[in-house]
C-alpha cells in the first residue's frame, strides 16, 4: 500500500500537465468512487501523536501532501 501512495505522491508532484495528461491523469481521480476510496484510506491511516512511527503514518502523511499538491495546467 505505502508503493502505491508513494507513486500518487511522485506522480501528482509534477509542476505541470499538458492537456492530454490532465485528461487521463487527473480528471479520473476526481470520479466520486475515487475520491471516497482516497478519503476511506485517508480515514483509516489517521493515527496519534503515540503511533507517528507506524505505517499508517507514513501512509496518512503521504496522502496529506498529494491532496494540498496543485499541478500547474
Amino acid at each position: 500500500m505505502q508503493a502505491t501512495v508513494q507513486v500518487l505522491h511522485t506522480l501528482y508532484d509534477r509542476s505541470h500537465f499538458d492537456d492530454n495528461e490532465y485528461s487521463i491523469l487527473i480528471a479520473p481521480m476526481y470520479q466520486a468512487e475515487n475520491v471516497s476510496l482516497l478519503r476511506t484510506l485517508y480515514e483509516w491511516s489517521i493515527v496519534g501523536v503515540e503511533n507517528m512511527h507506524s505505517p499508517k503514518y507514513a501512509i496518512s502523511k503521504k496522502l496529506s501532501e498529494v491532496s494540498i499538491t496543485r499541478p500547474n495546467t
